[in-house]
């Protein structure tokens, strides 16, 4: 299980914009009103076209079929009228709820001649991870004062500030200043735009530059051909996520791969057991299906992706085995979603719940989707940031007995 994160202060209320008003509007008459017009002036203009083309004893029935045009313009004009009116307070509501777009500068590029996309995606749903979660945000304040991470403080900075005002953004985050950041912190990463590159990398750096790390003990028991157990004495480990190891072809389900990660056997004559476990529960923490494999069947090593959907929980419970000092539950309020065939290509996006209100964020554009979208995406998850929730959910997602 490779590193992964820790946070030390609870989660605070999401960054929202003002809201409107939910009172009803005044108007609301009016455009029912104008509505109904509409409505019996074009069935008045169909029910004479009708009577114009079946009664042959009505002189000039061009003239008459022409006459009844000119009610079903006058309802099509009304009801377009109606169409182009503000939108319903209720729906500008639930639009203010949402995250602003991170105003990105993500242009084509021309590579060997052709245009091709930037690639910058991953960094864009990486953008939303460090930005939209409060756990990320004190662990970027850490860095602040640090000149390598400049460019991201001040990205961050101007997407909270846009987050706080209606207007558009106010000016566009350059990823390709971000990739030269990540590539001078991490060498795997690089700095060549149009290369698709994995989020943990980036993900890990700043764990490892925050010291900030999942409060994990592990212990080993060791059994040996007589059956003598032995335990090494616990000790911390720095992990930064949870990784699980789904497999292709098979029904990975998350509450075993969960399980495991906190537990292992192997050996022949001589047994090992590990054990890991929480020393406090977590405010939050990150976990990730490990979509991507080397596959050398060809001769040759290829990077393929496993699709399989994952049951990721909506309520994941830490029970006291995980946990020995207090269970503690999480549910997911951001996760990443790799579309594609392979890891050096595809598309990355991301996923907000803000106020119980789930947001895609795709690029530059983030709009609103439906419970059950969100919960579709989920099971193709690449990466989920689970949070603590401060009360218990009811029919909680047991994992970990």
């Amino acid at each position: 299980m490779p590193i992964a994160a820790v946070a030390t202060h609870a989660p605070s209320p999401p960054v929202v914009l003002k809201q409107t008003s939910p009172e009803r509007s005044k108007t609301d008459w009016k455009v029912h009103a104008l509505v109904v017009l509409a409505h019996t002036l074009i069935l008045i203009g169909v029910a004479l076209a009708v009577v114009a083309a079946c009664v042959p004893a009505i002189p000039h029935p061009m003239i008459a079929m022409g006459s009844s045009a000119v009610p079903i313009i006058a309802g099509v004009l009304a009801l377009d009228s109606v169409s182009r009116r503000e939108q319903p307070p209720a729906l500008a509501k639930a639009v203010n709820h949402g995250p602003k777009p991170l105003g990105l500068e993500n242009p084509n590029i021309e590579i060997e001649g052709k245009k091709k996309s930037a690639a910058q995606c991953w960094l864009a749903s990486l953008c939303h991870l460090f930005f939209d979660t409060d756990e990320y945000r004190e662990r970027l304040e850490k860095v602040a004062s640090d000149k390598d991470f400049a460019p991201l403080i001040e990205a961050q900075d101007l997407y909270l500030q846009n987050q706080k005002t209606e207007k558009a953004p106010v000016a566009p985050i350059d990823l390709q200043t971000l990739r030269n950041l990540f590539h001078g912190l991490h060498s795997d990463i690089s700095g060549t735009a149009g290369i698709h590159e994995d989020p943990t990398k980036a993900i890990e750096e700043l764990h490892v530059r925050t010291n900030s790390f999942l409060p994990l003990m592990e212990q080993i028991q060791k059994t040996d051909v007589n059956g003598n157990v032995s335990l090494r004495g616990a000790r911390p480990v720095d992990y930064f996520q949870i990784q699980l190891q789904i497999q292709a072809g098979q029904n990975n389900s998350f509450s075993e791969l969960f399980t495991n990660c906190f537990s292992s056997k192997w050996g022949g004559d001589e047994k090992f057991e590990k054990r890991i476990w929480f020393t406090t529960p977590p405010k939050s923490f990150l976990v990730q299906a490990e979509r991507f494999y080397h596959d050398w069947s060809s001769g040759s090593c290829k990077t393929r992706k496993i699709s399989t959907p994952m049951d990721f929980p909506e309520n994941l419970l830490l029970d006291e085995t995980l946990s020995p000092r207090g269970a503690a539950t999480y549910t997911p309020d951001l996760f990443i979603e790799h579309r594609g065939l392979f890891a050096e290509s595809g598309h990355y996006v991301a996923y907000i719940n803000r106020g119980g209100t789930w947001w895609c964020a795709d690029d530059s554009t983030v709009f609103e989707i439906t419970p059950e979208i969100a919960h579709e995406k989920l099971r193709k998850a690449y990466l989920v940031h689970y949070t603590k929730l401060e009360e218990e959910a009811p029919q909680l997602k047991m994992v970990g007995r």
